[in-house]
């Protein structure tokens, strides 16, 4: 990334997330340097202490002088507004009804336009975190992110805070 934020520089999100019933929520995260972004999760699986959900989301941003490790951008400095559509696959287990652990992989492509181009990465996460509550409560979540057919790597720190529907 450009602006004194290096290609190894961590990334860091925020999130809020809010129970629209039992088994759906929603939410939207800022990821510093990146999109702002909205999702929605459905949890299909939940038995016992274990649960799986999948979500699926948009994100869009822009960056200033271009994106470190995009080829046409990087070289011409080159302003870049992105879209990005996320699908993730989360499991979880309660090793208490107020702490679960939970891991999750997401693919995003990321379609990107700038002066005079067009290119679409294809980018993957691998995620480890925990949630720290029961019907109201934090996340915490570290993930390494990928990214296809470019040199973007690295890791993603991400706070979060959640809130379950009233009628739970």
């Amino acid at each position: 990334m450009t602006l004194g934020w290096g290609r190894d520089s961590p990334y860091v999100e925020y999130m809020f997330r809010w129970g629209l019933g039992y088994n759906l929520d929603w939410g939207f995260k800022y990821t510093f340097p990146g999109p702002l972004s909205v999702s929605g999760k459905w949890m299909f699986f939940d038995r016992d202490e274990w649960a799986m959900a999948v979500s699926l989301g948009f994100g869009a941003g822009y960056y200033f002088g271009g994106i470190e490790g995009l080829h046409l951008a990087w070289r011409d400095r080159t302003d870049v507004a992105f879209i990005q559509i996320p699908l993730a696959y989360h499991v979880s287990y309660d090793i208490f009804k107020q702490w679960t652990l939970y891991c999750s992989t997401k693919y995003f492509p990321v379609l990107l336009f700038g002066k005079g181009f067009r290119e679409t990465t294809h980018n993957m996460t691998f995620g480890l975190g925990t949630k720290i509550g029961e019907k109201n409560g934090v996340y915490l979540e570290t993930d390494y992110y990928t990214s296809f057919g470019s040199n973007l790597d690295g890791f993603i720190f991400a706070i979060g805070f959640f809130s379950t529907y009233s009628g739970i």
